[in-house]
């Protein structure tokens, strides 16, 4: 076989002619399995080959039903994806467009044209969790800067009727996306805002997901009237993350206590909450208060006598060794089991205070605990 390409000549052995007959000569079920097994990118390039090829491609993303559109490949999807986006952040919105119907979860956290994939995941009616990095949504054009893509960028999410998780970085409540979060009041179970932007009428919004389990609203303007509210019309939380929000006291905070299947429960860096907010907790298996400058021991010593705590961040509070001996003394009485998932953050002057405790619960104030989080949302 001669294929001619300007005044050169190229002579295709009759092998390699053979081996493009027998892919040809496979059925489609066959081709689309074998297209499934490609990197991402590579389902897209293949469509270029030939009018087969290309309808047997756009049938092949049934499976794809998680999209991580991430910085760095997380081992959920192939790296050279990951690094073709990086490049071309277009292909985002190909490759969610094909996925279409078939997709339920999608995480971006990689540079993206705000306008590409607001257009792409509204093609995508059946997504239950959504997670957006808006801070690293840019803009790509110089005609243009990522304030008004914060403005502009729109999701109806009307539309995602079965939208049950929902996760912002670094949003402006500028855009109309959190008006329409309404409209998921009852399908909406987790919420998380982390770092965003939002004023008090995009606040109250929030109050209304009467069905929500796990909340996360850092650095807000959040205060006591709105704290009252949510526990008022909220019942169902369960998590709930309040970190950097410098309006709130004991006023609203002592009120936690009425959320019945409280479980989880941030308030790191919320400097007016005292740890008489803390005495009642009884259900509590988590809880970060650290960077809390009017946490003391009486509330945390009350609070560790639960027996469902498992995580308890007071770095940089004002407990002192009554705390961890307390923890120490509860430690001793624990399973084997208990014992390893129990772990506690303080002080490094409090911690040096403690040597006489036996080496072995030592290791529980891991220089990293100090850097924790509630787990559902570290």
């Amino acid at each position: 076989m001669e294929l001619q390409h300007g005044s050169f000549y190229f002579e295709k052995s009759s092998v390699e002619a053979e081996e493009i007959d027998t892919i040809n000569s496979l059925p489609d079920d066959c081709l689309r399995e074998i297209f499934r097994r490609l990197p991402i990118y590579q389902r897209l390039e293949i469509e270029k080959v030939c009018k087969r090829w290309k309808n047997i491609a756009e049938t092949s993303w049934h499976d794809l039903k998680h999209l991580p559109f991430l910085r760095f490949s997380n081992g959920k999807m192939d790296s050279k994806t990951i690094n073709e986006v990086q490049k071309n952040p277009n292909l985002i919105k190909k490759i969610v467009k094909r996925c279409g119907h078939f997709l339920k979860e999608l995480k971006v956290a990689t540079p993206c044209d705000p306008d590409v994939l607001s257009k792409a995941v509204n093609v995508c009616p059946n997504l239950n969790k959504l997670t957006i990095d808006v801070g690293n949504i840019e803009c790509r054009t110089s005609r243009c800067n990522k304030k008004y893509f914060l403005r502009k960028f729109d999701l109806n999410l009307e539309r995602f009727m079965k939208l049950n998780y929902l996760s912002l970085k670094r949003f402006s409540s500028e855009s109309n996306l959190l008006k329409s979060i309404v409209a998921n009041q009852k399908s909406l179970t987790h919420l998380s805002l982390f770092y965003c932007k939002i004023d008090s009428e995009n606040l109250e919004l929030i109050t209304r997901l009467i069905n929500l389990e796990a909340l996360q609203v850092t650095h807000s303007i959040i205060d006591d009237n709105w704290l009252r509210k949510l526990i008022d019309n909220c019942r169902k939380i369960r998590h709930l993350d309040l970190s950097h929000s410098t309006f709130l006291t004991d006023s609203s905070a002592l009120h936690l206590e009425e959320l019945r299947n409280l479980e989880s429960l941030s308030i790191q860096a919320s400097r007016k909450i005292t740890d008489r907010s803390l005495m009642n907790l009884y259900r509590l298996r988590e809880l970060n208060c650290s960077h809390c400058e009017r946490i003391q021991d009486p509330g945390v010593v009350k609070l560790i006598r639960n027996t469902n705590l498992t995580f308890l961040n007071v770095f940089n509070t004002r407990i002192t060794t009554r705390t961890v001996t307390e923890a120490y003394v509860k430690w001793l009485t624990m399973g084997e089991k208990a014992k390893e998932i129990f772990r506690i953050a303080v002080c490094v002057s409090v911690q040096s205070s403690c040597r006489n405790f036996r080496e072995a619960f030592l290791p529980l104030d891991r220089e990293t605990t100090r850097y924790e989080n509630i787990s559902i949302f570290n």
